[in-house]
């Protein structure tokens, strides 16, 4: 297998800063929705999105998660008003303005986005949030690499059952949604192994969780799988890295990375991709990992992808 330049290629984090103080997730009470009060809260995102962007441009970060709340109530089905025009011009020109500079941008609904579900009312739920998501990137004129990432969904004490259904949801969703939606290995339910049979038959691609692979791994050897779930993408990849917690519970992320699991992303990688960090560090941990990347330079040009994949 030939030897990759540096397989990482962008690096960045999720909805706000990690001291607070600029935030994509400000939101308010149902009770109170009316457009003006939307308008505000959504226009409080914006403008802190705004922010955060330009301290990012400044730097090397490129990645950047828009929070579930970007618009706040927006996939609610009882908001009685179209939220689009409040917010579409100012979307549009952010998205102009920053995929301009390079920037990849992501949505990640919530846990309750279960697309295999098995009641009626949960999955109407999901398919409005997926609705809403892809709204936000398509409102901001992002091609078709600004992703939506969801994770399989429930079991419900049937797995072959319960993957049937989320295969035959995927493929019912409208072109606009599936063209943007990426599924994600989790650490419980679907793991790297059972998602991608998956993403095969229905031409959705995964993004790459290590943390949850490091704790639902499966049987089957890891670089020959990530090697499959590169061929159904269509653009880069993208992968996900955060590090456990100590004296946590299990899949809880720490402040920052941790440098073995920084080594190892770089290691099995046989492809080349962007990475969010997912640690509660955000911007501070991305940087870190960034730093991390130029110090070891050499390591990760040099290195044949796979080698250490027994370490998994």
């Amino acid at each position: 297998m030939p030897l990759l330049e540096r397989p990482i290629r962008n690096i960045g984090f999720a909805c706000v800063l990690s001291d607070g103080s600029l935030s994509t997730n400000h939101t308010f009470r149902l009770a109170n929705a009316t457009p003006e009060k939307l308008a505000e809260t959504a226009h409080q995102n914006l403008d802190d999105l705004e922010r955060i962007l330009f301290l990012m441009a400044q730097g090397p970060l490129r990645l950047f998660r828009l929070g579930g709340s970007t618009v706040p109530l927006a996939s609610h089905e009882k908001l009685s008003f179209d939220w689009r025009p409040l917010v579409a011009g100012r979307l549009r020109d952010i998205g102009d303005r920053y995929s301009r500079l390079g920037f990849r941008f992501s949505n990640h609904p919530g846990q309750y986005t279960v697309l295999n579900a098995s009641n009626p009312d949960i999955l109407r739920r999901a398919l409005g949030e997926l609705d809403y998501a892809v709204d936000l990137l398509d409102l901001m004129g992002l091609d078709h690499q600004h992703k939506v990432v969801v994770h399989g969904g429930a079991i419900y004490g049937d797995r072959e059952a319960a993957t049937q259904r989320l295969i035959a949801e995927l493929k019912g969703l409208p072109e606009r949604v599936k063209r943007r939606l990426v599924l994600e290995n989790d650490e419980r339910l679907f793991n790297l192994e059972q998602i991608l049979p998956v993403s095969e038959e229905t031409g959705i691609p995964v993004v790459f969780d290590l943390h949850h692979h490091q704790i639902n791994p499966g049987t089957e050897s890891l670089v020959p799988m990530l090697e499959r779930l590169r061929r159904v993408w269509d653009c880069v990849p993208k992968v996900h890295l955060s590090s456990q917690k100590p004296n946590a519970r299990t899949g809880a992320h720490d402040d920052l990375l941790h440098e073995p699991d920084m080594r190892t992303m770089c290691e099995i990688l046989p492809f080349e991709t962007d990475m969010m960090v997912e640690a509660k560090g955000k911007e501070v941990a991305a940087m870190q990992a960034w730093q991390w990347l130029d110090q070891n330079d050499k390591l990760v040009r040099q290195r044949a992808p796979g080698a250490t994949a027994m370490v998994l």
